[in-house]
């Protein structure tokens, strides 16, 4: 089933992406051996990123939608 991004979706999943890129570079500059499994965070929110970079990038239908060379100048 695929359903379209309404554009209050996909200004959520953009404020989303920018909340988790935050996150990330703030745990850069933790020192790794006061967080248990930092690493595996740290892949959990790019797994997290990538996936809604790939869902903003998927192209809406002409109902007056975002296009995808709108969604991929925010990428």
């Amino acid at each position: 089933m695929d359903l379209e991004l309404t554009q209050e979706d996909r200004a959520r999943l953009i404020d989303s992406t920018h909340k988790i890129q935050s996150v990330s570079d703030s745990l850069n500059h933790v020192d790794p051996r006061k967080i248990p499994d930092l690493d595996g965070i740290q892949r959990c929110l790019e797994d997290a990123d990538k996936t809604l970079r790939v869902v903003l990038r998927s192209p809406q239908s002409p109902t007056g939608h975002d296009t995808k060379g709108k969604s991929d100048k925010l990428m």
